[in-house]
């Protein structure tokens, strides 16, 4: 997309009919810039597949990639005679042509209509398309909404591991076979739409999308009312730079990732019924009732323990005596087992109330470990998507006028510039505290969804592994102020971005330069541990 939207630089400056008029110079630019999209579509692919298979390597060692795909169990299922290696140079060719198709149709669209129009449409083909992948099931009748998708081409594993058939006027044919034509007609077709278009469109004065387009312009300035500051500004933010489909591309990167990721139920049934049955305040009557259970199961395991080690010792002895008393022993142990995490918490809480002189209730603790310690990929990837949204949708806040050339007008305007600025920057706040929350709420509904959250208003230490945090506040109340951090941390970076904006000649100059001022500092941090405060 940001290549896409550079070529439009000659547009911007005034060139385009000069550029596109001159003698072999149309389709000649226009094909220089499909390579450069197929290129980049390209490097973009062998860059993030190839890094997940390099760090394979370094993890596992060297493998024998020219075995049959079968060989694996997860694709046993799998119709087509390939290797390994095969398999993984089809899969990533696949999402390579996606790329591109999605980059060509969007340059397409921008050199028709402009960016406005062209992020309005592309967010809504985004929208339908995952749509479509996500709600029809496989064996639907209109499964080729399902299969012949973007989506599905990004996510070809599904139909190279397994046998997927596509209905086709009523005959099941591979969905492996119909993609491919789909993907080589497509191409061609955009292609050559796009050769026409811009062959034929820029030298006709009597355009007629361009005279349909300018119709609707003046009909849209006659039936709309004046534009306030916040509105125009909101206009060029969430439409004209794109920053509605950055938001959607964002949140439907961490909904899809989501999708993907099921959560492994932590509830131990049994552990569960001891945390029902010492639930409440933590105090030294409980830790005495749960010292008494404990000293029971201990005598009852050495009872089971002496009984066999007695059985044993004899000459003869019942199997069947033996195996009940095995049973026993083992269900002993286990309901132990079950105990100690509970037990400790108790003895921790104890422990916390009587350093602190507060109280702490015992709880069950399983979705709120799942948030708060054991599901870090999760809110890495949100933190990844929440970054891809705030750079796209706000890195041409203030370069987006300078590069039409209004920026010296604006600024020299009676009263106009400090309610600019602050108008910008409040937008800049409310479009990362949407792309914030929204993401991380994914994750926060999925848990509550799998497990539920027990006790807000118990205090944050009823955790035990928030016993060192210091504000002596409830769950509830913590849960707001971690929201309340991260959308914190969210309108920083976005205020970043801004600033990076403000001395950019373009939006796709600022893009890179923000990319590269917040990336280079988490790879550093990656590298160098000692060098995490700078992430």
């Amino acid at each position: 997309m940001i290549i896409s939207i550079g070529f439009l630089k000659e547009r911007r400056k005034g060139t385009v009919n000069i550029i596109r008029s001159t003698a072999k110079g149309r389709g000649i630019l226009y094909f220089q810039r499909v390579g450069i999209l197929a290129v980049s579509a390209v490097i973009a692919g062998v860059i993030l597949y190839g890094s997940n298979f390099l760090a394979m390597l370094i993890q596992s060692g060297k493998t024998d990639f020219s075995r049959s795909i079968q060989s694996l169990p997860e694709f046993m299922q799998c119709h087509y005679g390939i290797t390994i290696a095969e398999y993984i140079l089809i899969s990533v060719l696949f999402k390579i042509i996606a790329c591109f198709l999605c980059a060509l149709t969007f340059y397409i669209l921008i050199s028709i209509f402009g960016t406005g129009v062209a992020y309005t449409a592309s967010a809504l083909f985004v929208v339908c398309e995952l749509l479509f992948y996500s709600l029809i099931i496989p064996v639907s009748t209109i499964n080729v909404l399902k299969y012949i998708n973007i989506f599905a081409l990004i996510n070809c594993e599904e139909f190279l591991s397994v046998c997927r058939n596509i209905n086709v006027f009523g005959n099941a044919v591979p969905a492996l076979n119909c993609n491919i034509v789909f993907i080589f007609g497509l191409s061609i077709i955009l292609v050559f739409v796009g050769y026409f278009i811009h062959e034929k469109m820029y030298v006709n004065k009597k355009n007629f999308l361009k005279n349909v387009s300018e119709k609707i312009s003046r009909l849209f300035e006659k039936i709309s009312l004046q534009r306030t500051l916040w509105s125009w500004e909101s206009f060029k933010l969430l439409i004209k730079q794109g920053g509605l489909i950055f938001m959607a591309t964002a949140f439907l990167l961490a909904l899809s990732s989501a999708m993907k990721y099921d959560y492994i139920c932590r509830i131990n049934p049994k552990e569960q019924l001891w945390y029902d049955k010492f639930k409440g305040t933590i105090t030294e009557e409980v830790l005495s009732e749960a010292l008494g259970e404990m000293i029971r199961i201990e005598e009852k395991i050495t009872s089971y323990q002496d009984k066999i080690d007695d059985l044993l010792s004899q000459e003869t002895y019942s199997e069947e005596t033996l195996n009940k008393y095995y049973r026993y022993l083992e269900k002993a142990i286990e309901e132990k087992e079950t105990l100690m995490p509970v037990f400790d918490n108790i003895c921790d809480g104890c422990e916390y109330s009587k350093r602190t002189g507060k109280a702490v209730n015992l709880i069950e603790p399983y979705s709120y470990e799942l948030l708060l310690q054991y599901d870090k990929q999760t809110r890495n990837r949100a933190s990844l998507y929440i970054l891809i949204g705030i750079i796209g949708a706000v890195a041409g806040i203030f370069a987006y006028d300078r590069q039409n050339n209004m920026y010296d007008t604006q600024r020299c305007t009676y009263r106009g510039r400090k309610m600019l600025i602050l108008t910008k920057t409040c937008l800049v706040c409310i479009v990362c505290t949407i792309i914030c929350i929204s993401i991380h709420l994914i994750q926060f509904v999925q848990i509550g969804n799998l497990i539920g959250y027990n006790d807000l208003d118990v205090p944050i230490q009823s955790l035990m592994f928030m016993r060192d945090f210091n504000p002596y506040i409830s769950i509830s109340e913590y849960l707001v102020l971690l929201f309340a951090v991260r959308v914190t941390a969210a309108c920083l970076i976005g205020l970043i971005c801004a600033a990076i904006s403000r001395f950019s000649p373009d939006t796709t100059t600022s893009m890179g330069i923000s990319l590269f001022a917040l990336a280079v500092p988490s790879v550093f941090a990656n590298i160098i541990p000692s060098a995490s405060i700078f992430n």
